[in-house]
C-alpha cells in the first residue's frame, strides 16, 4: 500500500512540473448552507458557514486539477 501511495504521489508531482501550458491560480471560497428537516421528526433550522481555499493547476489545455 505504501508503494502505491509513493507511486501516485511521484506521478502527481511529475505532472505538476511538466505542465507548461499555464499558471497555477489560487482563490478563496465562501458560502452558507441552510438546512431544514420536516416530517414526523421536527428539528430546528440549522445554518452553517464555510470558508476555504482553492487552487487550479492546469495539466493540459482541456484538463486541470
Amino acid at each position: 500500500m505504501k508503494k502505491v501511495i509513493v507511486l501516485v504521489s511521484a506521478a502527481f508531482l511529475l505532472s505538476l512540473f511538466s505542465s507548461a501550458q499555464g499558471e497555477i491560480r489560487f482563490g478563496a471560497k465562501t458560502g452558507v448552507n441552510f438546512s431544514k428537516f420536516g416530517g414526523d421528526a421536527t428539528l430546528d433550522d440549522r445554518t452553517c458557514f464555510h470558508i476555504g481555499a482553492i487552487a487550479e493547476i492546469p495539466i493540459s489545455v482541456t484538463f486541470s486539477i
